[in-house]
């Protein structure tokens, strides 16, 4: 005890590089799959008998559970700072690396990697001393490797496809018996199963269709004799690799048997003069030798398992054209191949992508010469496992074959002193041959990192390539990425705090790029992390910020600091200004309101206003109007809303002032009224549509040009009907206050938490009465007291043109009657009863900020489309036009009514998203930005042209029309609905 209270002080006084022997161990997060651990709970005791102090973060998907670490000696605990030495199996997030400590780790940056250059700079700046495992070696090779387990699993893998391969063409075979290695709970289980299927072919043999079934391994290493023991639960015949053509050709084959040939380099490739192989030729001088293994190999292989390495100077095994040209003379018998290797376009251009433990395989489809689904092989491709990550199948058993050699060197590191020069550590040969960094440089060892980044900056250079970082992995992120993407020279980093909807985007865009490389990654970030902020940022040839609008002006230090334009939907606000002399000063700018309202509301405006102008027109009224909206077959909840973007974001807008032209006058609302008086809509009739006035339009009509003959100017949002109910009973109980500091923790459920509320507000204590009940006694009221304050705001001095706006929004509905449709419609979003359908466990979810918050975190998973459901966007501009030379009056109107393709491409996130990427792609194309500074708006022709022309290539359309006024009301039309011209 004394020793151990000794160490935890010691701990606490001496942290960074200093090795105070405490390590820790964090939790894997790179995806759920990977439950791997450097070290087991038997290499901790070992640790922690001999002094060492463990600390182990939580987790739940560990293949070895908190409480077996805590039975030998370690402590669970989410904060790894006191540990001097942390060790990992993956890549750790940039903002996640804690200031000078030592971290082992497979980093992915020894070889300059593109897509981890971020890590390594953030390495870097942090002064982490990186160890990597894959540089821990002896004169033998590599010491620390889980690559036998990657054999292990992807052979079983492999075998598994071979079966499904077989059945796609008609054929079932017992290989159907033979499950992916992720469902076997150890390997000896899953050699049981092969061991059956083996005494099977044995026993009843192979159907001839498939015989000879020759497996072809590339490789003699760890991997190569790990799929090979796999095997021998088969009837094995091995062969040479150069007896297989001999081999296809006998009529005798065993049925009873597989046959297995090992290929090595010397079956790969021949010298082109003719001269014998020898090995260190090859390695030295490859352009002196041809490819041989698509004619001597390929044309006699049934399964191939591609367990070598191999570098771009080397020659492939498989290019697309050699295998068009194989399959077209009918040699190419290939079911399935397990490519261990996963080098994406590498030595097998089959494997197009890599893929995941989840959803290990795909086929490649010899007709089309790409990939397609497995669900849509129709026996004519070759199915290809590529998963980069084999040995997390077996999580248990390879950990400990990884940690059994790595144990040993674990406390040296943990006592060492990371402070002084590298070769003064004490540290074995081994571990100081793979410390990458140290000190804020790269050790002599991985200097040549820099020359290989600097080759491939110049290389991008060359090629014209564009770096495009994308800060949020939102809603709206999807058609932004893709549009990017469809520019072969863009290359994209999502950044975003949540790293599964990172991942998720970029699987869903990573199979659509160019197969050749990979153009789409992701990283994790919190932008309050200024040093991964400053990487990224640097890193990139441009930024687009896809936060909430009240956060952008947390990156623009950054991009002041690297001069990177900014690119943003949202509406410029004061924290942003107050950055606009620096970014003048550095020569950037920042292009907002680059969406659908704002952004083509306001484009589109400016188009038609310039139309209207140039006919002669004078606009003495403008309206304009959008919403985002469910389609009404969907539309059946309270709100008659879903939500299609951020949560937060629409609910803050409930809380916006309004300002706008009404008759001439000046009309300010504050937004806590705005939803007190909807307006209804009647232009389409079959819709009961509703509008709100939205910000403050009085500044839009300098912006557009209009001048005090336009009497009336307001800018709105469509809603349905029950949407302004809704907000108005939200509001009264509090939910929509942006600044709440209630203490949730005391309450249970919504439920609780409205009746907490009411009975503040009636003071009824003690009442035994159910919160609907308290609702009833207390809406009326509230509703009627609203009503009389918005006639006072209309009584105030300078605001009189307000009583005139009232007068459009019709009958009040009874106060009783409003409260009863209140009180159903929060039972029917589970506010209201705690047993209701969809009712929440708790009021604020975790890590919510404020009330309001935890509001958003309830209604999206209430209100959020299903897959099945579509939402459409629908934007209408009305003027009022007088043609003073003809004296002539028409009503001029334009439209655009968008509806979703599919779940992925809504209509929402498809105009709010493309025209921002659109903006990117003009800017990278040098045809918008080049003159501009400081902060703007797409109020320039030279900035909305562009974005325009490139909405309407995506197939977003506005339409306009002119109607004539003759007299009594009526109105005939000037011309057909036609587009409006850019």
């Amino acid at each position: 005890f004394p020793k151990k209270r000794m160490l935890r002080r010691f701990s606490r006084t001496h942290s960074g590089l200093k090795g105070n022997n405490v390590i820790g161990i964090r939790r894997e997060d790179k995806n759920v799959w990977e439950r791997r651990v450097p070290l087991v709970p038997k290499h901790v005791a070992q640790l922690v008998k001999n002094g060492t102090r463990v600390l182990v973060q939580p987790s739940t998907i560990r293949c070895f559970s908190d409480e077996q670490y805590e039975e030998v000696g370690a402590e669970i605990a989410e904060d790894l700072s006191p540990a001097s030495t942390i060790l990992a199996v993956k890549e750790v997030p940039p903002q996640l690396l804690i200031p000078e400590r030592t971290y082992i780790f497979f980093s992915h940056t020894i070889k300059a990697q593109p897509e981890n250059m971020a890590l390594l700079d953030t390495i870097l700046a942090k002064r982490v001393r990186l160890i990597d495992y894959e540089r821990i070696t002896n004169q033998d090779g590599r010491i620390v490797k889980f690559g036998p387990y990657a054999g292990y699993a992807g052979m079983i893998d492999t075998l598994h496809g071979l079966g499904l391969s077989l059945l796609s063409r008609g054929i079932a075979t017992p290989f159907l018996h033979v499950s992916p290695a992720k469902e076997y709970r150890s390997l000896d289980a899953a050699r049981t199963d092969i061991q059956e299927l083996g005494n099977v072919i044995r026993k009843h043999g192979l159907p001839r269709e498939i015989c000879p079934l020759t497996f072809v391994i590339t490789g003699n290493g760890s991997v190569s004799m790990a799929a090979q023991q796999i095997l021998h639960g088969l009837p094995c015949n091995y062969v040479d690799a150069n007896d297989l053509k001999s081999l296809w050709n006998r009529k005798d084959v065993d049925r009873k048997s597989v046959y297995v040939a090992i290929a090595g380099a010397q079956h790969m490739v021949q010298r082109k003069d003719g001269g014998p192989f020898v090995k260190s030729d090859y390695y030295n001088n490859p352009k002196d030798f041809v490819p041989t293994f698509h004619t001597n190999i390929a044309p006699y292989c049934r399964v191939l398992l591609n367990s070598m390495y191999w570098d771009p100077k080397f020659h492939k095994l498989l290019t697309t054209s050699q295998i068009e040209l194989l399959k077209d003379e009918g040699k190419f018998p290939l079911l399935a191949v397990g490519d261990i290797t996963c080098d994406i376009m590498g030595s097998n251009e089959m494997l197009v992508r890599s893929t995941s433990i989840a959803d290990p395989f795909f086929c490649f489809d010899l007709d089309k010469m790409e990939e397609v689904p497995m669900k849509d092989n129709r026996g004519n491709g070759v199915v290809i496992l590529g998963v980069d990550h084999l040995p997390a199948e077996f999580p248990q058993g390879s950990s400990e074959a990884f940690g059994d050699p790595l144990v040993k060197f674990v406390q040296q590191v943990a006592v060492s002193d990371g402070t002084k020069p590298l070769p003064e550590q004490e540290l074995p040969p081994e571990i100081e041959r793979a410390v990458v960094t140290h000190n804020g440089t790269l050790t002599p060892n991985f200097e040549y990192i820099k020359d290989m980044r600097r080759a491939q900056e110049e290389t991008e250079h060359d090629k014209g390539k564009h770096n495009v970082l994308v800060i949020g992995a939102g809603m709206v992120a999807g058609p932004v990425v893709e549009q990017l993407l469809s520019d072969s020279k863009v290359n994209v980093v999502i950044a975003d705090s949540n790293m599964v909807q990172a991942e998720q985007l970029v699987s869903k865009y990573a199979p659509k790029q160019a197969v050749a490389e990979s153009r789409v990654s992701c990283t994790l970030l919190d932008v309050t992390k200024t040093d991964v902020l400053s990487v990224l940022i640097h890193n990139a040839d441009v930024v687009i910020s896809l936060l909430p609008a009240h956060l952008h002006h947390l990156i623009l230090p950054q991009c002041i600091e690297h001069k990177k334009n900014v690119f943003t939907c949202s509406y410029v606000n004061d924290n942003m200004r107050a950055f606009e002399e620096q970014m003048k000063e550095k020569g950037i700018f920042m292009l907002n309101e680059l969406g659908l309202d704002p952004g083509i509301d306001i484009m589109s405006s400016l188009q038609a206003i310039k139309k209207i102008k140039r006919a002669g027109g004078i606009i003495e009224s403008f309206r304009s109007i959008c919403g985002a909206l469910p389609s009404p077959a969907v539309s059946d909840n309270p709100l008659g809303y879903k939500f299609s973007w951020s949560p937060y974001g629409v609910l803050r807008a409930t809380n916006r002032d309004a300002k706008f032209y009404w008759n001439g006058n000046t009309v300010t609302l504050p937004g806590q009224y705005i939803y007190d008086i909807p307006v209804p809509y009647q232009y389409f009739q079959g819709l009961h549509l509703w509008t709100v006035p939205n910000g403050d339009s009085v500044s839009y009509g300098k912006l557009y040009g209009l001048d005090e003959r336009c009497h009336t100017l307001v800018r709105s949002t469509f809603r349905y009907s029950g949407y302004s109910l809704m907000v108005q009973t939200f509001r009264s109980l509090g939910m929509l206050d942006e600044n709440s500091t209630v203490d949730v923790s005391q309450f249970s459920d919504w439920d609780a938490y409205i009746r907490h509320t009411l009975t503040e507000k009636l003071r009824l204590y003690d009442s035994d009465m159910t919160t609907a009940e308290l609702l009833e006694v207390y809406l009326p009221n509230y509703f009627r007291i609203r009503i009389k304050e918005v006639e006072r705001v209309a009584r105030q001095a300078g605001n009189e043109a307000l009583g005139d706006y009232l007068e459009q929004c019709g009958t009040q509905v009874p106060p009783e009657e409003k409260a009863s449709q209140a009180i159903t419609g929060l039972r029917a979003l589970g506010l209201l009863g705690t047993k209701t359908r969809n009712a929440a466990s708790i009021v604020v979810s975790p890590g919510a900020e404020t009330l309001m918050h935890g509001l958003c975190n309830h209604l999206i998973k209430v209100l959020k489309y299903n897959a099945h459901e579509l939402d459409y966007v629908l934007l209408m501009h009305q003027f009022e036009v007088h043609y003073p030379a003809t004296n002539r009056r028409t009503t001029y109107t334009c439209r655009l009514a968008e509806t979703a393709i599919d779940s992925e491409h809504t209509a929402t996130n498809r105009t709010v998203g493309l025209p921002l990427a659109i903006a990117v792609q003009a800017f990278l194309d040098g045809k918008l930005g080049a003159a501009l500074t400081g902060i703007h708006t797409p109020i320039m022709e030279e900035v909305y042209n562009p974005i325009m022309k490139g909405l309407e290539g995506c197939g977003i359309q506005v339409y306009q029309k002119e109607r004539l006024h003759i007299g009594g009301g009526e109105e005939v039309p000037l011309h057909p609905e036609t587009p409006l011209p850019v």
